[in-house]
């Protein structure tokens, strides 16, 4: 979070903080902070296949699968 404060555009903290609530369990949290690493930076390998995964892992396979097609186009 401090590094979130020092610099909110950073998407490596989005990334981490997402990771933080995805093992929580807080998936709505999780998903807003790979949005916001993804919407900085929206190459960021690590955050588009922590979607597909939070999205899989959370009976959501077919938003998974939606989201893993745009990846691969």
């Amino acid at each position: 979070m401090k590094e979130l404060d020092r610099k909110f555009e950073n998407p490596q903290a989005h990334f981490d903080m997402g990771q933080v609530y995805q093992t929580e369990g807080i998936t709505q949290k999780a998903e807003y902070h790979y949005n916001v690493a993804l919407s900085f930076d929206p190459a960021h390998v690590q955050a588009q296949a922590a979607m597909v995964k939070l999205f899989l892992d959370g009976s959501n396979t077919t938003k998974g699968k939606n989201y893993l097609h745009l990846l691969e186009h």
